[in-house]
């Protein structure tokens, strides 16, 4: 009986890889949304399920935030989410109107993301930075870290 339960934690271990993109990928990233400008529009995590290819981006502003869930997928240095699901926490138009400011939209924020979004892995595995997108008329990237063991 211990040989048995032995050699299926062996099988079940070998399956493991480490080092796959999956696994180098996976985990829980802090970070942002910055305009080209080096301005920062948004802030929050990424977490990257294993378990179902899963991920949740949550993001705020000061008066404003959203997340967004649904699957990615790891190749190579690359990681890609696809949304498949969002909520959004935005004032009302009468509560928007006396913050006298502009916020960016629920239609923006899923016009931005509706195709997915790329993102390359740095060599150390501790930086995960997004290509450029247009976010309501602004151009920025996700720039992501997270500390992690050498």
């Amino acid at each position: 009986m211990r040989r048995l339960a032995f050699l299926l934690l062996a099988i079940g271990l070998a399956g493991c890889n480490s080092n796959s993109p999956m696994a180098r990928a996976a985990g829980h990233w802090e970070g942002s949304f910055y305009a080209d400008t080096g301005a920062e529009m948004f802030r929050g995590y990424l977490q990257l399920y294993v378990t179902g290819e899963k991920f949740e981006l949550h993001m705020t502003a000061p008066d404003e935030s959203f997340t967004a869930k649904g699957g990615w997928k790891a190749s190579g240095t690359h990681v890609q989410i696809s949304p498949n699901a969002y909520d959004f926490q935005m004032p009302t138009t009468d509560e928007q109107k006396s913050l006298k400011t502009t916020l960016i939209s629920a239609d923006a924020v899923r016009k931005c993301l509706q195709h997915g979004v790329v993102f390359e892995i740095a060599p150390d595995r501790r930086a995960l930075t997004g290509l450029k997108m247009s976010l309501d008329g602004r151009l920025g990237a996700f720039r992501f870290t997270r500390p992690i063991p050498k």
